[in-house]
């Protein structure tokens, strides 16, 4: 179940890290990459997003569609703090982090320090090359979590008990969400 107070949060962190302002390209990559990454070392995304493969590389599908709401006047959490004019992405709220965990943050702050300098087009190239990117042709492919741990050279059997405890947990999620 996607979490955009968690995604709202960590993109927070990246803008503060950054200037402040960023393209929506750029935001949208690092976002991936820390997802990517949350998902590698612990076996868990921070979105909880649905990830695809679009013409301009990897994307967070519930969040790319909260980019160019921001922009609208929407009003979901994610408008509330983030807003978008045209290209750019800026922070207008800096919201609480409360809901990220010390290692998720340590992520995002690792994949800025790692990819925060890149240019948006360094960003889209590299995006491209990561294994579970396949060209879409003009349209979109859905990236499945077991694509990503399968590129980073995890074991089938792990590949298939992180899997199951992505599903449980998002599962509790929409469980809790009803009560």
């Amino acid at each position: 179940m996607y979490r955009e107070d968690k995604t709202t949060q960590a993109a927070a962190i990246i803008l503060e890290r950054l200037g402040g302002k960023l393209t929506r390209l750029k935001l949208i990559k690092l976002l991936y990459l820390a997802d990517r990454e949350m998902l590698i070392t612990r076996g868990r995304p921070i979105s909880y997003d649905r990830w695809y493969s679009l013409d301009n590389g990897p994307i967070l599908s519930e969040t790319y569609d909260r980019i160019k709401e921001a922009s609208s006047g929407y009003n979901s959490y994610w408008a509330q703090h983030i807003r978008s004019a045209g290209q750019e992405v800026m922070l207008a709220v800096n919201p609480d982090n409360g809901t990220l965990s010390k290692a998720e943050k340590a992520v995002i702050d690792c994949i800025v320090a790692k990819y925060g300098q890149m240019t948006p087009s360094a960003l889209r190239n590299y995006t491209h090359r990561l294994a579970e990117y396949k060209d879409p042709n003009r349209s979109r492919i859905e990236i499945k979590p077991e694509e990503i741990l399968k590129a980073s050279g995890l074991a089938p059997d792990e590949i298939a008990k992180v899997v199951d405890n992505i599903e449980l947990q998002g599962s509790s999620a929409l469980l809790a969400s009803y009560q």
